[in-house]
């Protein structure tokens, strides 16, 4: 057996078990997994392939994708993860590298439209002290003839347009969002996905996406006490101003912030009502403090004792706050 079929079974047993806890003995769903994106249900025949097939219906997913560095799974079926990699993750992976290209001089693919040229022609682009300087990718003299001869036909100033790829700002705010929905079932399985999450499934498996989703994020500046890299990639809640949010840790692609935070509304129309006046104007925010995740979800997740931690952690992970919270 692979490592990550090894490592599927481990994920389908623990999350098997924690969706155990919250359905009754006789219950269909018992000793199954279900998708957290498209709510299918799958059997731990799904671990593996089965002949003809190469690929098993479920499928280690990065809580924040790979190509954008992320370094941590869980499981999904294998539709949802290749529809999301596909879709909107890739848009996050891109504005990782358009970071990383202006931070680090490190060169990206764009391509030059000559005037007087029907080609395209390919390049590389690399951030200097004076602005972009652009190459040929693997020194193609084709290029070379492709500008002097576009030079020559042009009778003039050359003209030419500069295109590369760049994010799109829905898709890209979707990825955000998929990333925050996984995280978060990742430390608390199904107690978070039964909290009212219908809302972010129903975006995430939309195609084309409606329109652009309504929820924030915070830029974590890197000065802030008690905040430093073991928060990546746990999730918990918030205290935004006041107000009660689920919250997931990722990094963020500028070297000015340390962190990155997606806000999600918690339960229940009262605390959703509170963050959505929040989220009209999330530049305004002025104090935040953070309940995350404490320990190993693996051990947890199968206690029926702790199958109400996050419910806890929104309850008495804050106990300085003046009122407290229900």
């Amino acid at each position: 057996m692979s490592n990550n079929a090894v490592i599927r079974k481990r994920l389908f047993d623990l999350y098997s078990a924690n969706l155990a806890l919250f359905l009754p003995t006789d219950s269909e769903y018992a000793g199954a997994f279900v998708c957290p994106i498209c709510f299918k249900l799958y059997g731990p025949q799904c671990v593996n392939a089965a002949p003809p097939s190469t690929k098993p219906l479920l499928s280690l997913a990065h809580v924040y994708p790979g190509a954008a560095g992320g370094e941590v799974w869980t499981l999904t079926c294998e539709k949802c993860n290749s529809d999301m990699g596909g879709r909107y993750d890739s848009h996050l992976a891109n504005e990782h590298d358009l970071h990383t290209a202006h931070q680090k001089g490190k060169p990206i693919d764009a391509r030059i439209s000559l005037t007087g040229s029907r080609s395209n022609l390919s390049v590389e682009m690399v951030r200097n002290e004076s602005g972009f300087k652009m190459k040929s990718k693997g020194g193609n003299r084709w290029t070379e003839e492709a500008i002097k001869s576009a030079a020559l036909a042009n009778n003039g100033p050359l003209k030419f347009t500069i295109s590369w790829k760049s994010p799109n700002p829905i898709r890209h705010k979707i990825a955000m969002l998929h990333s925050a929905h996984l995280c978060l079932f990742r430390d608390f399985g199904y107690e978070f996905l039964l909290s009212g999450t219908e809302w972010v499934r129903g975006i995430l498996t939309a195609d084309p996406p409606e329109k652009m989703p309504e929820f924030f994020t915070l830029h974590v500046p890197k000065d802030m006490p008690g905040i430093g890299s073991d928060v990546l990639y746990r999730s918990g809640v918030a205290l935004v101003d006041g107000v009660r949010c689920f919250v997931s840790m990722f990094p963020s692609p500028d070297a000015k912030t340390a962190l990155r935070c997606v806000m999600l509304p918690g339960p229940g129309e009262e605390h959703a009502a509170a963050y959505w006046k929040l989220a009209e104007a999330p530049d305004q925010v002025r104090n935040v403090e953070f309940s995350l995740c404490a320990y190993d979800a693996y051990p947890r997740l199968t206690k029926r004792e702790d199958m109400g931690y996050l419910r806890y952690l929104w309850s008495n992970g804050f106990p300085n706050e003046a009122g407290g919270s229900t």
